[in-house]
């Protein structure tokens, strides 16, 4: 069993370099903090949303840079709604004085944690008063924990350098497979994934890590819908815990770490304890298996290639601009289908145009990185295409940020019918319109100062 304190996946892997290749140092101008802290027990929520046990407690995570303060805080949450954003800006704009739009709130996407509703999602009923008392308990325990994270990243604020490295690490599979009825849930390595690791590596001027970010896509989702003793589910980090679990435990006290999920929407781990079987006629059936050993040992191979990984060159230091853009592009939406049991393997399916809304992502510029953060779950294709065509030196794609929006699947699965584009909330053509409109930011970001570094406001 992993040990109690639980991690965000792969944001630990930033610590993994010794020799990470230096973008910029700052004895005076740069700075980062980075806090931890892992919620108290849960058992007051327990049962909520059909959850029975808890495996390991939640982890928030938070790294801050100074200057231009700007923040990234983790929360191992499958989503986050609004009022669950707020409430954390709230938090870290009260300790550290950051501006709300300036803060970036993530989720890890475990598919193993109870959703934090607002008080008009539960369905009325006997038990519906009860409900909300829990979902309020696992809520103020969850900000109490961010409210921690932030006080202790503000009192390590100190000069920091900034690495950059890449890694290689076989983890994820395209969950899209072809079935003799049609293209399905599944698991498949002949299935387009991203299997690079990337990550920021912050380290104090006297060499001793702050904080760390790594970049994969995979979704946590081990555990997903598996029963414990035959009745509810565990409230777990999943693979996210376990690979941090590994990196902190190798690299000793005080390593913070974060997970930033990828693009991820049609990618699940190698090996997950629900999975789905297909007979000689397509059908679909579903096996569970256990569902802790699983964990533990892609979460270790996960945390050993990243400590393995070597950094491809050094540059010399240089200041570090920061910068934080919020920017939007209206997307085609479609009618998505109202019982998402109905949705099956199929060869012919109608995708309903139901009018337009605004698309949110955000852009942290971190010298010669740029974060790219979208709400909306990306095929690892499109992450893969707005790397190679970014201008700027070093590009993380992550989703589940500052909210959650469905599926912008690859046209490919709009093609093929896969489940994420029947369960998407764009018509087909939508994905290529969000890809250039995030690569246009970041050539406009990237232009904005001699010698094409990104600029800081």
């Amino acid at each position: 069993m992993m040990r109690k304190a639980a991690a965000c996946l792969l944001a630990g892997v930033a610590f993994a370099f010794t020799n990470g290749m230096v973008l910029a140092a700052t004895s005076n101008i740069f700075s980062t903090g980075a806090g931890r802290s892992d919620t108290p027990s849960l058992s007051a929520s327990l049962h909520l949303q059909r959850f029975g046990e808890q495996h390991d407690p939640l982890r928030v995570l938070l790294q801050e840079t100074a200057g231009k303060r700007a923040a990234l805080v983790v929360l191992d949450m499958t989503s986050l709604f609004g009022h669950t954003i707020l409430a954390v800006r709230r938090v870290v704009r009260g300790n550290a004085g950051i501006a709300p739009d300036d803060v970036l709130v993530i989720a890890s996407h475990t598919f193993s944690a109870p959703h934090i509703f607002p008080p008009s999602a539960y369905l009325e009923g006997p038990d519906k008063a009860e409900d909300v008392t829990r979902g309020e308990r696992f809520a103020s325990a969850l900000n109490a924990a961010v409210q921690r994270a932030n006080a202790d990243a503000v009192k390590s604020l100190r000069p920091a350098t900034v690495g950059f490295g890449s890694a290689f690490a076989k983890i994820d599979v395209s969950r899209n497979v072809e079935t003799a009825r049609a293209r399905w849930l599944g698991a498949s390595d002949a299935g387009p994934s991203d299997k690079s690791v990337q990550t920021l590596r912050f380290d104090h001027m006297a060499h001793n890590s702050v904080a760390g970010l790594a970049n994969y896509a995979v979704q946590s989702s081990i555990t997903d819908q598996v029963a414990v003793d035959g009745h509810d589910t565990a409230i777990t980090a999943d693979p996210a815990g376990a690979a941090m679990d590994h990196v902190e435990q190798q690299l000793g006290e005080g390593a913070v770490c974060l997970f930033l999920i990828g693009a991820a929407g049609d990618q699940v781990p190698s090996f997950t304890a629900r999975q789905h079987l297909l007979d000689g006629q397509g059908a679909d059936r579903v096996r569970g298996s256990g569902a802790y050993p699983l964990i533990a040992l892609q979460g270790e191979r996960m945390g050993e290639a990243v400590l393995a990984a070597e950094p491809p060159h050094s540059s010399s230091l240089a200041d570090v601009d920061l910068d934080v853009q919020n920017r939007s592009v209206d997307l085609a939406n479609q009618e998505r289908p109202r019982d998402l049991a109905q949705l099956e393997p199929t060869r012919a399916y109608q995708y309903q145009f139901s009018g337009h809304s605004p698309a949110s992502y955000a852009i942290l510029a971190i010298g010669d990185v740029a974060i790219v953060g979208v709400q909306v779950k990306r095929s690892a294709s499109t992450g893969v295409w707005i790397k190679d065509h970014s201008p700027i030196t070093h590009t993380l794609v992550v989703t589940m940020v500052n909210g959650t929006a469905k599926y912008l699947p690859h046209s490919e699965s709009d093609r093929r019918f896969a489940y994420e584009a029947m369960n998407s909330s764009y018509v087909p053509g939508s994905v290529e319109v969000m890809a250039n409109s995030v690569v246009a930011s970041l050539q406009q970001m990237h232009g904005a100062r001699p010698g094409g570094r990104c600029h800081g406001r």
